[in-house]
Order: C-alpha cells, then structure tokens, then sequence
C-alpha cells in the first residue's frame, strides 16, 4: 500500500480542479481507517460512541448513511437547491450542541443530519481531514430563504457564546462562531466527466445545471446572491497580508488543523510561522491543534534553552482572530526525502561504484549527524518521538536540523504517540514505557532504510523483501555494512518464508516468475466477492471515486489479468460485470480505461 499523511472523508470532484487537486494529496489515507489491508471507503467506519438526537418524534423519519444520521419530518420533500445550514462544534461540546440542534428543527419542521459518532467527528475535524468537509457537524435543509433565516437567527442565540471550527466552504451567521451557511444542492445531482468522476451538480436559478462547486472557499453561483452577507466590514474572515507585525511570503501547506507558512519579519529576515485553528486537527485522543501548538511552543523554549541550535530557535507564539500561531527561525534546506531523491544513485540511469560510493559516504554523515542531535536531546531529557523524512532537513552544505517538534515530549511523561506510517516504532506504547528514547532509535533506522530505498511497508508485512533489496543494490556497489546494519536492525526475520531466495530468482528468473504469476492469480481469485455491493475485487480509491467495474481499477481490469495469466473468468462474476455495464452505459464516461 501506498500511504499519504493523512486521514479524511472524501467527496468526489471534477479532475483539475483545485478541491480534486487536494483529494489527489489527501485521499489515500481515509481509505485506510477501515480495513488494515485493503482500500475501503471512509463511511463504512465504526462511528464509535453515538451521538443522540432523540427524543424525536415517533413520526420523523430516521435514515442512517455512512457516517451520517438524516432525520426526516413527515411530509418532507427536498427542494432541488438552497441555503444549507451548517452547525460546528468542539469536540466536548458535540453532544449538547446537538441536542439544542435537534430541538430547533423539530420545532421548525426542518430536515437535518448530523455525524453518526464521536469516532466519525474525530475523522472529519481530524489533523488530516478535508478541509472542505471540517467543521460541519450539523447541516440542516430550510427549504426557503425566509425559513433559513429564521433557523439561523434562532441558533445563533441558543448558541450564543459557543464557538466551533471555522467551515471553509461557508459564510457564518452574523457574530455567530458556530452558525454558517452557503447555496448548494439540496438533493444529490451528479454528472460523470471524460475522466470517470462524479461531479456534484444543482439547478441554478435559471433552472440550468451547473457544477456545485466544493471549495476551501465561500462562493455562490451564477445569478445568487447572499441575502444574509453582513454590512460591509462588519466581520473578519481573512488572514490579513500583515499578521502579527510579519508580512505574509509563502504557503508552505494547508492542513486541517492549521497552514504552514513562510513570513517575514520587520527587519526582513525570514521566519517560519505554523498555524493552529480552533476545535479542529484532532488526533485520536482528543488532542486539538491548538493544545498541541502550546505544547510544542513549550518544548522548543525548554530544548532551545537547554541546548541552543538542537531546535528551531522558537521566537513567539500569538492569536490573531481565533487562531494561534507559533513563530520560529527559518530552517534552510530541503526535507531528508528530497535529500534521497536528489541523490540516490539507483535513481540514475547506469550508475557507477563510485557514485553509489559517494552517496553512502554521505548518507552516513548525514545519519551520525542525526545521531547524535538525537543523543543529546535525550541527553537534556526529551524525545522527538515523530522521526521521519519530512521532520528532517538538510541544507547545502549537508548539514542536518531536526525540525517540527510537535510530537516532542519529556522522556519521563510520554503523554501521546503520534507517527508517520512506515516510520513509527511497531509497538509504540510498549517502547514509550520501557526505554522511550527506543522510539527515537527506531525512527532513526527507518531513515537509514530511506536512504537505500523507501520499502518499509513491504518489509513491514515481509522482512524478505530486505534480501532481495540487498541483492538487488549489492550487484551495483557493495553497502557498507554498518549503513546495512542501521537499516535492517530492527527488522526481525520472517517467520515464514514465502518469497524465492534472491539466489534462487538469479538461478531460475523465468521459473520465479511464473511462479509469481501463479500465485498472484491465486491470490485474485480467492479474494474475489461476487455479492459485495460496491465491487467484486478490492480496488483503490479511484475505484471506489470512478467505478469498480472498468478497466483502470475495476473488475474488468482484474478479469483481464485473469484471462492473461491462462485462468478461466468465473461466468458469475462475467455476467455481474456484464449486467451492470449495460445498465450503467448512460452514466458511465466514454472510453476504454475509466469508461464503459
């Protein structure tokens, strides 16, 4: 598998557009919360402890969805489009500002859903969520102007003095902090572009269909206008170009729980200025961006002053609207990850003894500079904890800085874990309590593994893979040995051995690899559900955005492979591919690869 840092719900959108631009960053990861080893959509999670909106009604109609509870009034029918209402809240506040929620509809006759349960609201406003999803835990369906304002007008006061994250894709409700609104379709119109994607649709005023667009950003439709937009000047929603006395530079990354940006001082010197919204970028354990902000500015004050130079030198931390920001000296370089694929000479086209030479020379250097940052951070009492590619940087001159101290605690009162797939100690906990700097030496083996190559994943389901790994870039150049040692030491052999030896693809290549074949058919076709709803074979989350049954990521694709390696296609599955081809050809994109 694949992994990408993050975690979040996923809404599919046209391929070019800037909210598809962020899925293609963010998605991979939401697919990963369900099932440890196949890609699965988001909304089939345990949404864990429920949240209730009773009592209700005995004649209001409920319908759960994925990660949602829909509640019905009798009688209710959907206009086509209008003014959706958004209600956010913190985590803590989640179940009492539901109740007030539910109330209000019930009185107003107003259909609404709300997330399912606290495991689903930990997803949605968590570190890695999507950003045009965040914040919105209620979202409620007046069907006319008249009654949208009327139901924002009384939630704001039930509300009053309760805060929530801010929702991106909306506009708030007057001095509201949870109350927010935008126009949109009120009942679900798709439309399937050349790639295979479903786009969300509505019926303009004209009554012509067009994109309902899903940004990071309050925007409206041709020909709506926002009858609920304060006095001009009358809110503060932007992040002005002068934050804190320094001059707006770079975005460095958007995130969920706050941006990344590169600013500039009133002397012109260049800073580093980390992001923090509010009730938003949980982790697990309730934790929320701007706890986790405090702490870290902590930490770098008590490493910084304990030993200058071992982190970036914090400078402050200040609010600025709802958010807070931490300011610390810029940290030239690029991350260990862009040091690797700058460098790595099995990158390279005929690379030479000398190269690869060369390079392990350096990547040592690089590995004993970490060394010992890390030594003497433990020396003063503190452990990094979330050592990985990114949280490392290397300047031209291959100097090496730990930066993003964020998971950083004393060793003596571990309070959290948070780690990078593939990087982070397999037992974290376990390590924390025995000998926490154990997590630190298990990070740094997993860099010394980057700069070799980035397999971990495969080595963590099959430490064989290292054998053949070693094989592989020992006919290019010998590995120094104590390079191979740091990569491979925590590495335990595998308990079973189901791979070739690399001795034995050399002896007999063509036999391995039918043997491969063979068994990669076996594989296919045991993992096969000819009655699963959504598809037949496990596929990725482009399957699951486009369709499970085409070429590219589908059951057509698999047949196919099927067919290659000499294995007769089950006539069940054939005709199911066949029956929903046909059925879905009017709503399918063209074409051979996504298409029909």
């Amino acid at each position: 598998m694949t992994y990408v840092q993050s975690s979040g719900f996923v809404q599919s959108e046209a391929p070019g557009s800037p909210q598809v631009k962020e899925r293609d960053r963010m998605v991979d990861m939401s697919y990963l919360v369900a099932d440890e080893d196949f890609y699965v959509p988001p909304d089939t999670v345990d949404p864990g402890a429920r949240y209730h909106a009773e009592p209700m009604p005995p004649d209001w109609t409920r319908r759960d969805s994925g990660a949602w509870v829909h509640w019905v009034p009798p009688g209710s029918v959907l206009v086509e489009a209008g003014w959706k209402v958004h209600v956010a809240s913190s985590l803590a506040d989640a179940q009492c500002v539901l109740s007030v929620v539910s109330a209000v509809c019930v009185e107003a006759g107003i259909q609404f859903k709300h997330l399912a349960g606290r495991r689903t609201f930990l997803l949605l406003h968590g570190k890695h969520g999507m950003r045009m999803q965040s914040g919105k835990f209620c979202a409620l369906y007046p069907q006319t102007e008249e009654a949208a304002r009327a139901v924002m007008r009384r939630l704001a006061a039930e509300l009053s003095g309760i805060s929530g994250p801010y929702v991106l894709t909306d506009r708030r409700f007057g001095d509201s902090r949870c109350v927010s609104y935008r126009y949109g379709a009120f009942r679900e119109r798709v439309r399937i572009d050349g790639d295979g994607y479903r786009v969300h649709t509505m019926l303009g005023p004209d009554g012509q269909e067009v994109d309902d667009e899903r940004r990071p950003t309050f925007q409206l439709p041709p020909g709506v206008p926002d009858p609920f937009r304060p006095e001009p000047g009358a809110g503060k929603s932007r992040v002005p170009v002068v934050l804190g006395g320094y001059r707006f530079g770079k975005v460095l990354q958007h995130s969920n729980a706050g941006g990344a940006y590169r600013f500039t001082s009133e002397d012109d010197v260049p800073v580093f200025v980390k992001e923090a919204k509010p009730h938003n970028g949980y982790t697990e354990d309730g934790v929320d961006a701007q706890t986790r902000l405090n702490a870290e500015y902590l930490i770098l004050r008590a490493v910084h002053h304990r030993a200058p130079g071992l982190c970036p030198r914090p400078i402050e931390l200040f609010e600025h609207w709802e958010h807070r920001f931490l300011v610390t000296e810029w940290v030239a370089g690029n991350t260990l990850y862009h040091w690797m694929i700058s460098n790595n000479p099995a990158l390279n086209i005929d690379p030479t003894a000398a190269a690869f030479a060369d390079y392990y020379r350096r990547g040592l250097a690089i590995l004993d500079q970490l060394d010992a940052q890390l030594r003497r951070l433990h020396e003063i009492g503190f452990v990094f904890v979330d050592l990985s590619p990114n949280n490392v940087f290397v300047d031209d001159d291959e100097r090496v800085r730990l930066v993003d101290f964020e998971a950083a605690q004393p060793a003596r009162a571990i309070r959290a874990v948070i780690g990078t797939p593939g990087y982070q100690h397999p037992d974290p906990w376990a390590a924390a309590k025995e000998d926490p700097e154990e997590l630190d030496r298990y990070g740094l083996s997993t860099l010394a593994l980057l700069l070799l190559s980035p397999v971990h994943e495969a080595a963590e389901r099959n430490p064989q893979v290292l054998d053949h790994l070693h094989a592989d870039l020992t006919e290019l150049a010998p590995i120094p040995p104590r390079l191979w040692q740091w990569a491979t030491g925590y590495r335990r052999p595998a308990a079973e051995t189901v791979l070739p030896t690399p001795q034995a693809v050399r002896d007999d290549t063509i036999g391995c690899l039918r043997r491969l074949t063979e068994q990669t058919a076996d594989a296919l076709e045991a993992m096969a559900e000819p009655d699963h709803p959504l598809r037949v074979y496990p596929t990725n989350p482009s399957g699951y955005q486009t369709n499970t049954r085409a070429l590219a990521a589908g059951t057509a694709g698999v047949l196919l492979a099927l067919h290659r390696a000499g294995r007769p296609c089950e006539p069940a599955i054939v005709r199911r591919l066949r029956d929903e081809a046909l059925a879905s050809a009017e709503t399918s994109a063209p074409g051979l690869l996504f298409g029909s």
